[in-house]
């Protein structure tokens, strides 16, 4: 039956669409992201594969549906198209975007080629065996080494990844170690200045005691002098009493020695808020700023001064408040010490305030977020909101970016033994807390990563190579196989002289032409022959001449009948056609006569003519024949009555109805 291609191409399309996004549905609903790209993909484009030749089998079913050669050709068309969409497309957790494209796409690119490989070489009719046999080989074998190489390409996918995150572990594992040893470097300074504070503060405790504080000032001045001459991390040392006068200054201008403030030019500080924290603290606790700018009569020091504040209470014998202690350190120093070379830490260190303003590791533009308004848009949770997210759920961890990798630890002195037992207060003062990061650059991975990518694609292209060769040898030897095999079939079923089919395959042909025309009733005819005047041909030219002869007669049989009608050699110069039903009785005669007009022209044997005779029986398939030895038997019989008739002529065998029909009239 013919079909509509057109309608049958537009059908296919459509369906694909459909079967598509279910697919793809059905991968989402089942949670299949988590196995990665490829074996997603694989998945989606094997499933779609087996679809789409179930598909186009059904819609050709009509017209005898899809060979061997076809389904392959379709299933490989769709599986690679596929995987072709889903590397082009962006991956998407819940976009119906996505879905619609890759089903889109898909539809149009895999119909199209389907079209030109599949539909158009069906509507242009069947091809010769051996195109058949190599187009089958071809795309089979490209299946097959397309499914290899897709197996073997997740394989060292999957290899490379498990390498590549390796690599990211030891990175990161190593990058804490490091970031663990800065911190505590940082907190150590930290502790040494709370253990100087705390010396300070008992030190102004015992001046309160024995002579007031009036009287102690020249010599807390010295003794602070001597401190900053000792400690060059200190920027200043203070005495201030309880109503927020600073009644001792020591500090040391950048660069500069040491110096003592005359009391003209001190500060009243109690609007400030480090004394108003440090006032509200116990015996032997301390409060720490944060790392901020000093600030000097209401304004920020220019240029930036980057100070961190360690303040503590000091009392007298009643246990009465008399004011604090307060050392200024030079942040600015300890920022620089991160920028010290260190040869372990493989990426850029990062400070961030808590409240991820920049402090270190960024240009000048962008620091003091936290204090300047103008540079607040510049945090780093607006340049980096997937990884700061990340960094509220814990106090240290790793996150991965496009741009590399951050590895990243919270900083607060309640990290350090003892410097955190000095830090609790009752208050709910809460102690500073930083972020320490170190951000290793992608460029780092991909160094590392390049040796093993030399190795697998070596890998990959010898696979390749190797298993495109084992693919050839084994088509070529597959195709050497068929042919044999065909050979070997076409022997045993076929004449070897004229092509023809021979007794064999006849007598199969026959026995089914049978059990068909018993089941559906609808009649065949058999055609027995035997050639007249065919012994003089050997007796005078020899049997070469004979077999030139009977060539000839077979052409000439072709061509008689028709297309769907079988002719056979039966031996000799014997003949048989099976003329399928159904059939009428002016269908026997039409073809006697067109077998017996073949035959009014001579055969020219070795440049003689020779006239050729042939007589044929003939009977029909009907019901009483079980077996086609019987059919054959009464055929010949037939062919017997028409020689003794006079040759060259056709003599149809009688049915039993005939037969009856006779004795009726007699």
């Amino acid at each position: 039956m013919l079909l509509n291609y057109r309608r049958v191409l537009l059908f296919f399309m459509a369906s694909m669409v459909l079967a598509e996004l279910a697919i793809m549905l059905m991968m989402k609903w089942l949670g299949l992201g988590i196995l990665g790209f490829w074996l997603v993909a694989l998945f989606d484009a094997t499933a779609v594969s087996l679809t789409a030749i179930i598909l186009l089998w059904g819609l050709t079913s009509r017209a005898g549906g899809l060979s061997t050669d076809a389904q392959l050709k379709t299933g490989a068309i769709v599986f690679v198209t596929e995987l072709l969409v889903m590397l082009m497309l962006p991956m998407a957790d819940d976009g119906w975007l996505f879905f619609w494209l890759d089903a889109v796409l898909l539809s149009v690119v895999s119909g199209l080629l389907i079209n030109w490989q599949v539909l158009l070489p069906l509507q242009r009719g069947k091809k010769t065996w051996s195109t058949e046999v190599t187009t089958s080989i071809f795309w089979g074998g490209l299946c097959t080494y397309l499914s290899l190489m897709t197996c073997a390409g997740i394989i060292l996918l999957s290899v490379y990844q498990q390498q590549q995150q390796q690599r990211y572990e030891e990175v990161s594992a190593a990058e804490m170690s490091h970031l663990d040893t800065i911190r505590q470097e940082l907190l150590a300074n930290l502790h040494e200045a709370a253990l100087d504070l705390t010396l300070l503060a008992g030190q102004a405790e015992r001046l309160v005691s024995q002579t007031g504080l009036d009287f102690g000032e020249p010599q807390l001045a010295t003794d602070y002098m001597t401190y900053l001459k000792v400690r060059r991390d200190y920027a200043m040392l203070r005495l201030i009493d309880s109503q927020g006068e600073e009644r001792v200054r020591v500090e040391r201008s950048r660069g500069q020695e040491a110096v003592n403030i005359p009391a003209g030019q001190r500060q009243n500080k109690w609007q400030h808020d480090y004394f108003g924290k440090a006032m509200q603290l116990a015996k032997g606790e301390i409060y720490i700023s944060e790392l901020e700018l000093n600030i000097e009569h209401g304004q920020i020091e220019i240029p930036y001064n980057p100070v961190i504040r360690l303040a503590t209470p000091f009392f007298d014998e009643a246990g009465n408040k008399r004011g604090i202690v307060i050392i200024n350190l030079m942040a600015e120093r300890l920022l620089q010490g991160l920028s010290r070379p260190r040869q372990p830490l493989m990426g850029q260190l990062i400070l961030l305030h808590k409240d991820a303003g920049w402090l270190y590791g960024v240009e000048k533009a962008r620091l003091w977020g936290s204090v300047l308004d103008e540079r607040r848009q510049h945090r780093f949770a607006n340049s980096h909101p997937e990884v700061w997210d990340q960094m509220q759920g814990g106090s240290e961890g790793i996150s991965r970016a496009p741009e590399g990798l951050y590895v990243y630890q919270k900083l607060t002195a309640r990290d350090h033994p003892v410097l955190g037992a000095m830090t609790v207060d009752e208050s709910g003062l809460q102690p500073p807390q930083w972020w320490l990061i170190s951000v290793v650059d992608r460029a780092v991975f991909e160094q590392d990563m390049v040796k093993i990518r030399h190795l697998l694609l070596t890998v990959s292209l010898f696979f390749a190579v190797l298993t495109a060769i084992g693919i050839l040898l084994f088509s070529h030897t597959l195709k050497k196989r068929i042919e044999a095999e065909r050979k070997l079939h076409h022997l045993a079923h076929f004449d070897f002289l004229t092509g023809l089919a021979n007794r064999a395959l006849f007598s199969c042909t026959l026995q089914r032409e049978l059990q068909h025309s018993r089941r559906s009733g609808v009649d065949s005819a058999l055609f027995y022959m035997d050639l007249d005047n065919f012994k003089p041909i050997n007796d005078r030219l020899g049997h070469n001449a004979g077999d030139t002869a009977l060539k000839e007669v077979a052409r000439r049989l072709q061509h008689s009948v028709r297309p769907y009608d079988t002719v056979a050699r039966m031996g000799g110069d014997e003949f048989a056609i099976l003329m399928t039903g159904p059939i009428r009785p002016e269908d026997i005669d039409t073809l006697a006569k067109r077998i017996l007009n073949a035959f009014d022209l001579p055969v020219e044997v070795a440049g003689q003519p020779f006239l050729l005779g042939v007589s044929i029986g003939v009977t029909l398939l009907h019901q009483s024949f079980t077996s086609h030895e019987q059919a054959l038997a009464v055929a010949d019989q037939a062919m017997y009555n028409a020689k003794k008739t006079g040759k060259h002529c056709f003599f149809l065998a009688p049915t039993p109805k005939m037969s009856k029909d006779t004795d009726d009239r007699s």
